[in-house]
């Protein structure tokens, strides 16, 4: 319910700062795009990864292009769904529900979001497979498995599920002339390259909550000044578009071999 909220603010002129995924539809998004326009808002989507130190030095690796082009990425998000609220039941959890935009798809949608602030937008959903194959007592998507194409020309895949037993956010970037890997858990990227066979590791200060205050510093900013939004609401549509793509792709259940 996203935009239909944001649509009663936007209307009051109020400035916006919406949770991820922008919303699990895209109607009335042209209502919303036309007030940002005409009141000159300011709409920030949260995908706060961008914030923190690791995900910048990442994208600052990538842009050298010290190991040449990227021919591929690979991204994953796993985490067991009990886990994540260990103080109360996860069947209550919206994430267990898809009527409250639960699910996988929705709701992991991190490493996507970091795969197109990386490598930019998307031109093709390649294929998807979407669904619940676990034993958790829930009426939402449990795994996701997208395979792309930038317009750029890189080839990826993003793995989301929410059964993994060892938590796992990460990236690994094949390059021409090494690998590039982004470990969320450990705050740290390590760069191999072939010239040397030697990995270097950055590692930055061990707190999570680090990106969540650079954030919020940035809400401030927006409000006091000219910037712009990092995560815009175009950015937040194109993610998105992206993800419900690869929805109605995964609806086709393959071909019997």
């Amino acid at each position: 319910m996203h935009i239909d909220h944001s649509i009663i603010l936007a209307k009051k002129q109020i400035n916006l700062f919406i949770e991820k995924p922008l919303d699990s539809k895209l109607s009335r998004i042209s209502i919303l795009k036309k007030l940002e326009k005409k009141f000159n808002l300011k709409i920030l989507i949260t995908y706060p990864f961008r914030f923190s130190e690791h995900a910048n030095k990442l994208k600052e690796v990538v842009m050298s292009k010290k190991l040449g082009r990227v021919l591929y990425f690979r991204g994953v998000f796993s985490e067991f769904l009990p886990d994540w609220h260990p103080y109360e039941s996860y069947k209550s959890f919206y994430m267990a529900k898809k009527k409250l935009g639960g699910g996988s798809i929705l709701d992991q949608s991190h490493i996507l979001d970091m795969a197109h602030y990386l490598f930019g937008n998307f031109d093709k959903v390649l294929s998807c497979f979407n669904t619940k194959v676990s034993s958790l007592k829930v009426q939402s998507d449990d795994i996701a498995e997208i395979f792309l194409k930038t317009k750029n020309g890189i080839f990826g895949s993003i793995h989301q599920d929410m059964f993994g037993r060892e938590h796992k956010k990460n990236m690994e970037i094949y390059c021409e002339k090494g690998n590039i890997f982004w470990d969320v858990y450990d705050l740290s990227v390590s760069v191999f390259s072939a010239n040397n066979k030697k990995i270097k590791k950055y590692n930055f200060k061990k707190d999570h909550n680090r990106m969540y205050i650079r954030q919020t510093k940035h809400i401030i900013d927006l409000i006091k000044s000219k910037t712009k939004p990092k995560i815009s609401l175009d950015d937040g549509i194109h993610t998105l578009k992206t993800i419900l793509l690869s929805e109605k792709i995964s609806k086709n259940k393959g071909y019997k071999v």
